[in-house]
């Protein structure tokens, strides 16, 4: 059968191109790289608002100024709630119920209904106005967060917060990557963590509990990590001078073997506009890591999207 315009070469191979929910809305006029953006899960809706930490010309026909706006999938404005502050904004997501959440660097955060237009207020307390807020990451209807002093906090229920601190990780400096395993998940039936440790190898915390299990310390300058829709394959990059390695385990909680894999994105076989780099294993870090099943992990660098089989090479580089 003759390739369609639907069907795409990639890696001297074709495959069928899908789209879905394409911008065509008010959401066409987002630079989305400038923004914080969050998207429910399950179809849900968009939400984005001004990334201050981003040096940009703010335009007064701008459709985020002073305000959150919520889109819906198809890029339609269906809310918007005001919003005028300038502060670093560690946690920009939706919670399980599709409450979105804002959390400041202080410690405050708002809880908006995108459906009803409301906004909730909280505060997590004074520790966190000296020791603030770095990155934090949604586990459910709560979160994980990160402070200046290296250490993890849990609020279970973002709605009726109560803050709990994991077991000090003696870090001495900020991780490059770490990732939250929901307890649903785990298999101590707690949350965990896993932290590209700085000084090598990963830290692995277990909720209320008093011994950190450190793995790998022979894997250094960890940028990344991403754990399988299953949570038992765990893929890491890892960046040495100018090249990107990305490193295996299966049945990471059972197992400490893991494969290497060079990412060699200089192929010949590697389809690249003429004005792309030429040498794209020099990009800058790459944006998201991520998953698709168990058999594949996709690198994001801006909006190329690197695909990778954990048991070969290079599938195809391909830009959107």
């Amino acid at each position: 059968m003759d390739p369609s315009t639907q069907w795409k070469e990639l890696n001297k191979k074709y495959y069928k191109f899908h789209q879905f929910n394409p911008i065509t809305g008010e959401q066409k006029f987002l630079d989305f790289y400038y923004q914080h953006i969050a998207v429910a899960k399950w179809g849900g809706p968009l939400a984005a608002t001004k990334n201050f930490d981003q040096v940009i010309l703010m335009r007064t026909d701008d459709i985020l100024k002073d305000s959150i706006v919520f889109f819906t999938n198809s890029g339609k404005i269906m809310s918007r709630t005001p919003y005028k502050e300038a502060d670093k904004i560690p946690l920009f997501d939706f919670l399980e119920d599709e409450h979105l959440i804002l959390l400041k660097a202080s410690g405050v955060y708002y809880i908006i209904d995108p459906f009803k237009g409301t906004k909730k207020n909280h505060d997590l307390g004074e520790q966190f106005k000296l020791n603030q807020i770095q990155s934090a990451l949604i586990v459910n209807n709560g979160f994980v967060l990160m402070a200046m002093n290296f250490e993890f906090y849990y609020v279970q229920n973002a709605h009726e917060p109560e803050v709990q601190q994991f077991k000090p990780s003696n870090l001495t400096s900020f991780p490059e990557h770490w990732q939250v395993i929901p307890s649903e998940k785990s298999s101590s039936g707690k949350v965990e963590l896993l932290i590209a440790n700085p000084d090598g190898g990963i830290l692995h915390i277990i909720e209320n509990e008093n011994e950190i299990d450190k793995k790998l310390p022979d894997l250094r300058n960890i940028k990344m990590l991403s754990l399988s829709p299953t949570y038992k394959n765990l893929a890491l990059l890892q960046y040495y001078g100018q090249r990107w390695i990305m490193a295996f385990i299966t049945n990471y909680f059972e197992s400490s073997e893991y494969r290497q894999m060079p990412i060699d994105l200089k192929e010949d076989d590697v389809k690249k506009d003429e004005t792309a780099e030429k040498d794209l294993s020099i990009l800058e870090r790459p944006k998201k890591m991520f998953w698709c099943g168990d058999d594949c992990v996709v690198l994001q660098f801006i909006l190329r999207f690197l695909y990778k089989n954990k048991n070969e090479q290079l599938a195809f580089c391909y830009e959107i």
